[in-house]
């Protein structure tokens, strides 16, 4: 019995110890490439127990580091900014330094989220972390002056507080908020319907998702406003791979032609039929049930991978806290039939795509996870989706005739896509496009304030048709 019993625990501490050996010692070759055109450079690298280690003139570095270690390092270069990152268990790490001319610059662009929320939700933001830096410097090459900042707070009025605090610190021409509502929030902000005697609207409109506060106080952003963009992830808490996917997709830079796909309803077909030198595509889906024909999916399919700029979406939306789908009629009655939804496998690149999205909810951050269609055209390679968070309003005033004029009378989405579209096929950064396209609104009337307020840009607000602004 005695054997047995000295026995048995000592396998038990073998093992322990064998696990502890192999989990807390695993390592791997740890690459570093610094782009400073061959200059020597430094490397302070601290590990998570605070044990510091330096690299004093090196051109190239490879060292042998634990896989299951947090590390800091900063890599500085004479003549060139000094930058610092985190990682965990990384095999290679490409740096690009700046060139202290080049850093006399204003910040330009800022890369604002928030680590306490994101690390509450997913437990470690280090895979985001790093995500976030490669997008910087991604935005470097692009010749921007980029800025990483944090948030620091669970409350929406004190992060919203910090938030608009940066944006007046800084006054940079672009905002990327990384972040959810949960993370980064939305300005909730009373839909000036509700005033409105006899304005229909549903209860879940009440209230209007907004970025717009984010620049002035006001609500209506004025044309020297920044470019605000956001990346969201799940509202559901389980989105952090759709989250990092988003953000690596979005680091990447490639041009596209000017020209455009089309997916519009046959019912608000003569809204956007003047559209002058488009040659729009007619509509791929009219009739039918609520569900897929795949002969019609894989003509979406094949119409997706066009090398246009600039996907135009004008189809019915459902309320956000489903998974999204879009749907095209014939008319008020008709069914409709699915045209896109959440669940579509976007196995091929959308190659730097626009979406211009005239459709209810189009941009609603409330979806649960796979459940948000701009985020999975994100993913697939656009570059950002313009769409409201609520419903939108289009007029039916506009047809096959109407000029421009008309489409400036005509307000609401019908105006705020067709000069969207108009500025950014002119070379305007899209952001930057879709303010300008604000500007033209009749704000005195409550539902051009509405469809000013619902309006955000979820992906890189810097993006042209170029590929990048600066």
């Amino acid at each position: 019995m005695k054997k047995r019993f000295i026995i048995i625990p000592l396998i038990f501490v073998l093992g322990v110890a064998a696990y502890f050996l192999f989990f807390q010692t695993s390592t791997t070759n740890f690459k570093l490439d610094v782009v400073n055109g061959g200059t020597p450079f430094t490397v302070t690298l601290t590990d998570s127990g605070g044990s510091v280690t330096n690299f004093t003139g090196v051109t190239s570095l490879i060292l042998n580091l634990s896989q299951n270690t947090n590390y800091s390092m900063l890599v500085s270069s004479p003549g060139f900014v000094s930058k610092t990152f985190d990682f965990t268990g990384q095999s290679e790490q490409t740096i690009i330094l700046i060139p202290l001319s080049q850093s006399s610059k204003p910040i330009d662009y800022l890369l604002i989220y928030n680590p306490v929320v994101l690390s509450s939700k997913y437990n470690s933001t280090s895979d985001i972390t790093q995500s976030i830096q490669k997008l910087r410097d991604s935005l470097e090459i692009s010749g921007f002056n980029p800025k990483i900042l944090t948030v620091n707070s669970s409350s929406s009025p004190e992060i919203r507080k910090q938030v608009k605090n940066l944006i007046s610190t800084y006054n940079p021409q672009y905002v990327l908020l990384i972040g959810g509502d949960d993370s980064i929030p939305f300005f909730q902000v009373k839909n000036p319907l509700v005033d409105d005697s006899g304005a229909p609207v549903i209860p879940e409109d009440t209230f209007v998702e907004s970025d717009n506060p984010y620049s002035f106080n006001d609500d209506f952003l004025k044309p020297q406003s920044p470019a605000i963009g956001r990346i969201i992830d799940s509202f559901d808490g389980l989105g952090e791979e759709e989250f990092i996917q988003q953000l690596l997709s979005l680091s990447t830079n490639n041009g596209v032609e000017n020209g455009t796909i089309k997916m519009i309803s046959k019912d608000t077909e003569p809204m956007y039929l003047s559209f002058s030198g488009l040659n729009l595509l007619s509509p791929i889906f009219t009739i039918g049930e609520q569900q897929h024909d795949l002969v019609k999916v894989n003509e979406l399919f094949n119409l997706l991978q066009n090398p246009y700029a600039v996907g135009l979406v004008t189809l019915h939306g459902n309320v956000g806290s489903e998974p999204q789908f879009l749907l095209g009629k014939n008319g008020i009655d008709d069914p409709g039939l699915l045209v896109i939804d959440s669940l579509l496998d976007f196995n091929f690149s959308l190659s730097g795509k626009v979406f211009l999205a005239d459709s209810c909810y189009g941009a609603n951050p409330r979806r649960p996870v796979k459940g948000s269609l701009p985020v999975n055209l994100l993913i697939s390679g656009g570059k950002a989706f313009v769409g409201s968070t609520e419903t939108s309003y289009s007029s039916t005033k506009p047809t096959k005739d109407s000029t421009e004029s008309d489409f400036l009378d005509a307000g609401v989405t019908n105006s705020i896509i067709y000069f969207t579209k108009k500025y950014y096929e002119q070379g305007i950064p899209i952001g930057k496009a879709l303010n300008l396209a604000k500007q033209k609104l009749d704000i005195s009337l409550s539902i051009n304030r509405l469809t000013s307020l619902e309006y955000i840009i979820l992906g890189r607000p810097d993006w042209t048709i170029s590929g990048f602004n600066k």
